[in-house]
């Protein structure tokens, strides 16, 4: 192979939708080799050149090379950057129901100090922007990765729908190998040995003993900060509860927009509704 080549396969997220078991189950596929996650390049790294993507993927002989970046979904200069250097690449996105996609994502923030707002605080000041000056608004974060029938319609607009493949998170978690299959599939290699790690639990909840101690290890050389991060880590901490009062504004904010995915991508999202 070459080593001018680049980007076969991209996994454009949602954020906090499973991109992270998508990226380790193809990544464990001997026809597959997937760059570090959370590249990158479309959104952070572009000005580098396509020199610095190709050395990515340098020397690599696997049948398809990729890379998996979680907000390349939501972002529409990723979106027109992606079109324009990966013609024929074939993309990947996993949906999450939007209200839990939400309050994952929240609480993976809280739990590493990037946000100190309660959930309910956050997503009312969103929605108080949204109702303002509408889902664009400076400020709206949370809401907006779960605006699929937003970001959908704009690679719909860019790219043929057979290069882009929807995974439905509760699918990656109820039949991950059928999920997995069909993606060899989608992607072009053999399916028929799923890796053993294929359906294992990835990003467990965690919070930290101390933020500060967090980012100093963060600092810190790689065998002293791992230490010191293994020891202020709780793993599979108590998970902290929505209120039915936030989750039912977020339940009637979203009703349509689930609505209009399904009308978009003939995807059954009826368990969505319940």
């Amino acid at each position: 192979m070459s080593d001018s080549r680049v980007s076969d396969l991209l996994i454009l997220g949602a954020m906090r939708s499973g991109s992270t078991s998508l990226y380790r189950y193809l990544g464990a596929h001997p026809d597959i080799y997937l760059a570090p996650k959370e590249l990158g390049f479309f959104t952070n790294h572009f000005d580098q050149g396509l020199d610095w993507y190709r050395e990515q993927f340098a020397g690599r002989t696997e049948a398809v090379v990729g890379e998996a970046t979680a907000d390349y979904l939501a972002r529409p200069s990723a979106m027109r950057r992606i079109v324009t250097t990966l013609p024929h690449a074939k993309l990947v996105a996993s949906l999450r129901e939007p209200v839990a996609r939400a309050f994952s994502h929240h609480g993976l923030l809280s739990t590493r100090g990037v946000d100190k707002r309660s959930f309910a605080e956050a997503i009312d000041e969103e929605l108080a922007a949204v109702a303002e000056h509408g889902p664009d608004a400076e400020g709206v974060f949370y809401l907006s990765h779960g605006l699929y029938d937003v970001h959908l319609r704009r690679w719909f607009d860019l790219v043929d729908r057979d290069r882009l493949q929807l995974v439905v998170f509760d699918d990656l978690r109820g039949a991950p190998q059928k999920v997995y299959q069909d993606l060899c599939r989608h992607l072009g290699v053999a399916d028929t040995e799923v890796p053993d790690i294929v359906g294992e639990a990835v990003n467990p909840y965690v919070t930290f003993r101390s933020i500060p101690l967090r980012k100093l290890s963060q600092r810190m050389p790689r065998p002293m900060g791992r230490a010191i991060a293994r020891l202020n880590t709780r793993q599979n901490a108590a998970r902290p509860e929505m209120s039915l009062g936030t989750k039912a504004k977020l339940v009637d904010f979203y009703r349509q927009r689930i609505d209009a995915v399904e009308a978009l991508t003939g995807l059954d999202l009826s368990r969505w509704k319940d």
